[in-house]
């Protein structure tokens, strides 16, 4: 069996250190710092009566919601329990003979594709060049590959796309499927989805768990071609998304103004804190910090005292958890990474780091 291998794995933490979810400052996840919207709590109130009752298996108010918000028509979308139940049945639709993943990326491009043995072929990103996405090198790999998948903004690095050489190079590559995951582009400041000028031949995945903190209702959804969401229909199971997940993600998008000022705030928060993040982690200097632009920080530890599994196990003493990052294809086990998280939590986070590499020089 498969090990789950995952940020945010919190029950496991906090069994292993006997104490409660909420004792633990929890930087492995990188869910929205400034929490769920203030309407979040009455919404779900508001639904228990329903809880008797099945959900609508078809999502269809939901549906429309998205089609509103995206300008899209409701045959180019699909909803799923989170973005990963969609992410695992794309494979089985798309046929591909080779499928092209860049790295270092969110392991389960990996896995999913696995799943039905395809052929998958990796093209590494530049540590030099804090593994910017180069476009025009990304295209000399791309011929001969049925399907490549990319996210913008990257997980684990938080480098982001330009949207409109995305669209250039689908264009280029008519015969290639392109799946783009977007489940963190709402922390990023003028961000450009590629929904809105979306080639016939890019797949969309947007997760809405990430950015409203509602990790626990999962809930994503694709947009896409309408014979590829047909296709997909056939794959996601029946009542799949519960009804309270589907309350809260319609009511997010059904506010407008709400969803805008919400997602305003959050991006003017996380930059904030990502730069005194930044700042304070470059003082210490045995840590390299990687330039981004999400919720979420790449760190290289090149101490020659300290390994990173020890930093790791010694922020765990002081109820601290941090993302390893040696299971991420392209990347070893010097990185980890951090979401970006309360003003309060990240001093905290930068005390405990100074205490431990101070300590071990």
């Amino acid at each position: 069996m498969k090990k789950f291998e995952h940020g945010g794995q919190i029950q496991k933490i906090s069994n292993r250190l006997n104490c409660h979810p909420t004792d633990i400052i929890d930087f492995s996840a990188n869910l929205n710092p400034i929490g769920p919207p203030a309407w979040l709590s009455e919404v779900i109130n508001a639904q228990i009566a329903t809880i008797t009752h099945y959900p609508d298996p078809n999502c269809a108010d939901l549906i429309n919601t998205i089609a509103r918000f995206h300008n899209v028509s409701i045959d180019q979308i699909i909803i799923g329990n989170g973005v990963t139940e969609i992410l695992f049945a794309l494979p089985n639709i798309i046929a591909a003979k080779r499928a092209l993943i860049c790295v270092p990326s969110y392991s389960d491009y990996q896995q999913s594709f696995k799943r039905t043995h395809t052929p998958i072929h990796f093209h590494y990103l530049n540590e030099s060049d804090n593994f910017k996405i180069d476009i025009q090198d990304l295209s000399l790999s791309i011929l001969k590959h049925d399907v490549v998948i990319l996210a913008n903004p990257n997980n684990p690095t938080g480098m982001t796309i330009d949207t409109k050489q995305l669209i250039l190079i689908a264009q280029q590559y008519q015969s290639t499927t392109f799946i783009i995951d977007e489940s963190f582009i709402d922390f990023v400041d003028n961000a450009k989805t590629i929904i809105t000028h979306r080639p016939r031949n890019v797949i969309v995945l947007r997760s809405m768990t990430k950015i409203y903190a509602i990790a626990g209702l999962r809930i994503g959804y694709a947009i896409a071609n309408s014979d590829i969401i047909d296709n997909l229909k056939s794959l996601i199971i029946p009542w799949s998304v519960n009804a309270i997940a589907q309350a809260v993600a319609k009511e997010a998008l059904d506010d407008i103004d709400g969803d805008a000022s919400y997602k305003d705030n959050t991006q003017i928060f996380v930059n904030a804190q990502r730069h005194l993040l930044i700042n304070e982690l470059n003082k210490i200097s045995c840590l390299k910090t990687y330039p981004a632009k999400a919720n979420y920080l790449l760190i290289r530890n090149n101490s020659s005292t300290i390994s990173t599994k020890m930093i790791f196990e010694k922020l765990l003493q002081k109820r601290i958890a941090i993302r390893l990052c040696n299971n991420f294809k392209g990347l070893d086990h010097t990185f980890f990474r951090i979401a970006i998280r309360e003003k309060e939590q990240n001093q905290i986070l930068i005390r405990a780091l100074n205490d431990i590499l101070n300590d071990s020089h």
